[in-house]
């Protein structure tokens, strides 16, 4: 049901598959689940892409970034929100950078509400930054793009 979905709204907007990134929290990931697995992988062959939400939080295995098509970690804002006065949440997320560049993974951080948060982020080659500091959350029927679609066309 979900290929579907994706498959029929990709098909019913014309958007480019390789510019939707679904998140999968950690925990989700690390539960051995087929129907997971298989979803993941038929969306993979759509072209769609996979980010690993709250990055850091769960009790995983890294081995799964080896054997998973994922594009992108996202690191959680528990450790985002410390960095520039805690030297141990300062060095999580350094590490958690160094990994995923060396996994050819880009980085996401969440929580980023300050221009400290930001400038440390980006000095460790963070890609993409969300957060406060950049725009407050808006309700759905606000976003001039918002409409739903049905996985028929």
């Amino acid at each position: 049901a979900l290929i579907d979905l994706v498959r029929g709204t990709i098909g019913h907007t014309g958007f480019e598959p390789t510019m939707l990134e679904l998140e999968i929290t950690e925990s989700v990931l690390m539960q051995d689940d087929s129907t997971t697995r298989n979803n993941i992988k038929a969306l993979k062959e759509l072209g769609v892409r996979f980010a690993i939400d709250d990055f850091g939080t769960g009790y995983s295995s890294l081995s799964y970034l080896k054997h998973l098509p994922v594009n992108s970690l996202k690191i959680d804002q528990s450790f985002v929100r410390d960095v520039t006065n805690d030297s141990d949440d300062a060095s999580i997320v350094s590490a958690i950078i160094a990994m995923a560049r060396s996994l050819n993974l880009s980085v996401i951080a969440e929580g980023v509400e300050t221009k400290a948060q930001l400038n440390f982020l980006r000095q460790c080659g963070c890609d993409i930054w969300q957060g406060f500091l950049f725009v407050q959350p808006i309700p759905p029927h606000q976003m001039n793009f918002y409409q739903s679609y049905s996985s028929e066309p």
